[in-house]
This record gives C-alpha cells, sequence and structure tokens, in this order.
C-alpha cells in the first residue's frame, strides 16, 4: 500500500505542495519538470523515502511565491527624494532669493512706481522751539490721496498747536479739500477758517477799519464752501481776446498729458537707478504677514534718477503742449536740458545729518504699505513722517453741493466797490522806484 507523501511538517500542503508518482514509467528525469511552474515561481524537490525499507516513494514538490519586484518601491523614494530636494530647493529660494533684502526692495518699489492706482495716506509734523520766547510749535500737516491719476481727491489738514513757557497750549486747524476730475475741473474747498480766528480771538464786531471788516466778509464767504474751476470758462470771463484760444489749447493738452499712464517710465527708470537698500529693522514692528526693514538710500543713485525725470514722456508731453503755445503766442521754447542738474551733495546738504528711514513690506506680493522718516528728536527740533499706501482703485465724485469760481470773484468786487464806495479817492500808495536793471 502506498504511503502518502508529507511535507517538512508533516502535513499535506495543499497549496505549496504537489504530489507526483514516483513510477519508474511516468517518473522523469527532473521531477521539477513535471510540476507546472511560471516566471515569477521557483519549485524545489524534496525526494520522499520509505522510512523502513528505504525505497522511494513519492517526490515532494515545493513551490517557492514569487519574489515581488522592487520597482515600484524605488520609484515611490525616488519621488520622495524629488519632493524633498524640491521643497528644500524652494525654500531656499525662497529666503535665498525672493525674500532676500535686495529682491525685496527692488520688486517693492518696481511695484510702487508701477501701480495704476496707489492711495496715500500720512502726516508730516514738526517740532520747533523759539529761543527768544521758549514758546514751542508743533506744524502737524496730514494728507490723504485718493489716486496718482486722475480723477483725483486730496484732502489736506494743517494744524499748529502752540505751547508756552506756562503750559498752556493753543491750536490753530485749516482744512484744504480737492476734486480734479478726468475733464481738467476743479473743485476746492477751504474750512475752519473763521473757527480758527475766533481761537484767535479774532471778532470782527470789534474792528474800526473797514480794510479789516472787507477781508472778514470775504474769509465767511470762502469758509466751508465748495468752489468750482473751470480753466477755460475763466479765460472766456477774462475776455483775452486771440490768446484766449491758445491758452485753453494749452490747458486741454496738460489735461490729456496727465490722464496718460506714465507709471511704467518711472519703474524703469529706477531699475537702471536703484536708490534704495534695505536692511531687516532690529525692531519689527510691522503687522502680520509684513516684514519691517532699515532703508538708506544711495545719494548718487537718487541724483540721476532726479536727473533723468525731465527726459521721461510724462515731462517731455507737457514741455511739448507749452512749445505749442509758444510758438504760437511767441514765447520762448524750454526743453529737458533747462532743468538744473542736482548732484548727491545736493541731496545730502537738504537731508538731516541724521535721521532714520523705514519701509514696511508684505513679504508674499512685496508690495510697499508703510514708509517712515525720523530725524533724532531733541527737546529743541525734530521731523517726522509716516506714510501709508493701499493699490486700490478710488471713487473720486463731484461734490453734492458747489458754487462756481465766478460768483465768488463777483461776491467779492461788489465787497472791495462798498469798501470804496465812500471814499473820495482810493488809497494812495507807496511811492517806490524800479531798480534800472533787473537783479540791481
Amino acid at each position: 500500500m502506498d504511503k502518502k507523501s508529507t511535507n517538512a511538517t508533516g502535513t499535506a500542503g495543499a497549496d505549496s505542495v504537489q504530489s507526483v508518482s514516483s513510477e519508474p514509467n511516468t517518473t522523469t528525469a527532473n521531477p521539477a519538470a513535471a510540476v507546472e511552474t511560471t516566471n515569477v515561481a521557483a519549485v524545489e524537490t524534496i525526494p520522499a523515502t520509505d522510512a523502513a525499507t528505504g525505497a522511494p516513494v513519492d517526490t515532494v514538490v515545493i513551490v517557492k511565491p514569487p519574489k515581488k519586484k522592487k520597482t515600484g518601491l524605488i520609484v515611490g523614494i525616488i519621488i520622495a527624494a524629488l519632493l524633498v530636494l524640491g521643497g528644500v530647493g524652494a525654500a531656499i529660494w525662497y529666503f535665498a532669493v525672493y525674500q532676500s533684502p535686495e529682491n525685496v526692495v527692488f520688486d517693492a518699489m518696481n511695484i510702487f512706481l508701477s501701480a495704476q492706482h496707489v492711495q496715500a495716506e500720512g502726516e508730516f509734523t514738526y517740532h520747533v522751539v523759539d529761543e527768544d520766547t521758549e514758546n514751542s510749535f508743533l506744524y502737524t500737516l496730514k494728507l490723504e490721496n485718493k489716486s496718482n491719476t486722475l480723477p483725483n481727491a486730496t484732502n489736506l489738514n494743517l494744524s499748529i498747536r502752540k505751547t508756552d513757557s506756562s503750559d498752556e497750549t493753543s491750536t490753530l486747524s485749516v482744512d484744504l479739500g480737492t476734486a480734479i476730475m478726468s475733464d481738467g475741473v476743479i473743485y476746492f474747498q477751504i474750512s475752519n477758517l473763521i473757527a480758527t480766528l475766533e481761537e484767535l480771538s479774532v471778532d470782527s464786531s470789534e474792528f474800526d477799519n473797514d480794510f479789516a471788516v472787507a477781508i472778514y466778509d470775504i474769509i465767511e464767504i470762502v469758509d466751508g464752501e465748495w468752489w468750482r474751476i473751470s480753466i477755460p470758462e475763466i479765460i472766456d470771463e477774462l475776455d483775452l481776446g486771440d490768446d484766449a484760444r491758445q491758452l485753453k489749447n494749452l490747458y486741454s493738452c496738460v489735461i490729456e498729458s496727465a490722464k496718460k499712464d506714465h507709471t511704467g517710465e518711472l519703474a524703469a527708470l529706477y531699475r537702471e537707478h536703484p536708490f534704495a537698500s534695505i536692511e531687516k529693522a532690529t525692531d519689527e514692528t510691522a503687522v502680520a504677514g509684513s516684514t519691517a526693514y532699515d532703508a538708506t538710500l544711495n545719494y548718487d543713485q537718487l541724483a540721476d534718477f532726479f536727473n533723468e525725470l525731465p527726459d521721461t514722456s510724462s515731462s517731455t508731453d507737457i514741455m511739448a503742449c507749452y512749445n505749442t503755445y509758444a510758438e504760437a503766442t511767441g514765447g520762448e521754447k524750454i526743453s529737458p536740458e533747462d532743468a538744473t542738474e542736482i548732484s548727491a551733495d545736493d541731496i545730502r546738504e537738504a537731508l538731516p545729518e541724521e535721521y532714520e528711514l523705514g519701509f514696511v513690506i508684505t513679504n508674499g506680493s512685496h508690495e510697499l504699505t508703510h514708509i517712515t522718516f525720523s530725524t533724532i528728536k531733541n527737546d529743541q527740533e525734530w521731523l517726522a513722517a509716516q506714510f501709508s499706501f493701499t493699490y486700490e482703485p478710488a471713487d473720486v465724485t463731484v461734490p453734492a453741493e458747489y458754487r462756481p469760481i465766478t460768483e465768488l470773484f463777483e461776491e467779492i468786487a461788489e465787497i472791495i466797490a462798498e469798501l470804496f464806495a465812500n471814499e473820495e479817492e482810493l488809497p494812495e500808495l507807496p511811492d517806490f522806484e524800479l531798480p534800472v536793471e533787473i537783479g540791481v
């Protein structure tokens, strides 16, 4: 009776063990040949014998599972390595190149000078002490500018705060608003004039001078009113004859030039003369997403930048407008060569010896959002300025209520006429003689 063969563990292997007959007529020379295999399977044969007689019985064939290819693993490792290396490379590029101070300030100035829409808001502050009276004065000029092109609106506030030796303070404040539309029409408003006079204890009822009363009346008319100025209309009112048409053409030409986009040219000029350099500020006060930098100016590059401005199209276009007018009226033409060049020493003398200049620039887009400037503060005199910028278009509209400037002229003329109505003759002007030659 034939005995069933077993595997090494003594049990029949249904999956990995196959039984092959050991009869002489059916057994092949190579037992493995009797087993059907694939190119991914390895076959190993183990001869089996009877434990008692030693006679061969069935042959045990063990089929080893195929080896898995490592190609996918290798590809995955390579891809992971590339991703890691790419991330490291991107980080190196971001911090060493894109975020380098040289690239940051170059991008920031390029964006600032080439932006089609820039709104600015800030203030100048100047403090000085009068050595004779020991009164201190703080001058503050606040500015809000809606656009760098037409139409444009600007609001200014000038305040003067006086502090005397006994620490008593008084403040004067005047507001000026302007709006220039695309057609060249100008609107302006002056406010707080009467309030300023009241702060100065000026009361018109106490005037014993008719001229002072007239000035006060004119101030009352102007104060807080929006006035519309149309240069062509004023030219018509002046009745200038043949020159009227030429003046209108000049004004129209200048307005058309002002509406052109010259910002890209300024950016290109900065690329030729990069006058600003920065380094990360030690005392960082920037908002989240931005970085504060200490900035320095290259006076030579800045002088070259200024000296090339007369050759830009924004300047030459306006010069061409004037030259057309000069040719028609017999005037003298102008050219970029007529501009006085400035030197690095001129700029150095114009600026304080010691000052601090700071930029705040966004980390991702490299937009210049803040500029600060200050001199070394002391008890006698110091100057400071700060500005913020946004790169968005502004809505500039005509004031809801306004009066034509011609009405102001008419009312002023009436006041002056009334002032001299009771006078037998006009006030006598002081005698003076002109010099024989101009400049003598």
